[in-house]
């Protein structure tokens, strides 16, 4: 993966935590939510359910909270650490 794929998916990452935060304005269990819309961004862009799973959970692994908008600096290593793990099987 170039630094030009990597900085890709963060953005895209990062576009759709926080309109899922705003959409949903982070009521309880909004993270779960914001999860599933991840998954269904990898599974869209080919990438396996299994694999998808393992990417969103390592890297939101507990660092949203129900009523809690995440802060920028949350939301950037959430989105770095997805990029790492899209970047590790592409």
């Amino acid at each position: 993966m170039t630094s030009t794929d990597h900085w890709y998916w963060e953005r895209a990452c990062t576009r759709l935590v926080t309109v899922v935060a705003d959409r949903t304005q982070a009521e309880s269990g909004w993270y779960g939510h914001c999860m599933q819309v991840l998954r269904w961004f990898l599974a869209y862009s080919g990438i396996d359910e299994g694999q998808a799973q393992a990417i969103v959970e390592n890297a939101v692994g507990g660092r949203f909270g129900s009523w809690i908008a995440p802060d920028v600096p949350v939301v950037d290593t959430v989105s770095s650490r997805f990029a790492s793990g899209v970047g590790k099987i592409r």
